[in-house]
């Protein structure tokens, strides 16, 4: 997976140009966009207990949301 950081949030974008939001993205903080890593995840219905970030005028179109539960 690609590590992809924007101005609200981190993705990661699988091997067919699917874009996934990372609800635990603190995990991901000290990678740069671009970085490369393998993950181990759950799919999740949504991102529970966060408020979104409206700063971002941008809107980033995903395929799903995602837990990080293990970083190889």
């Amino acid at each position: 997976m690609e590590v992809v950081k924007d101005c609200s949030t981190i993705y990661l974008r699988d091997n067919n140009g699917q874009d996934y939001k990372v609800c635990n993205d603190d995990l991901l903080d000290s990678y740069s966009s671009g970085t490369k890593i393998k993950v181990s995840y759950d799919n999740l219905e949504q991102c529970f207990g966060l408020i979104e970030d409206l700063a971002c005028e941008s809107t980033h179109f995903v395929q799903g949301v995602i837990e990080v539960t293990e970083i190889h």
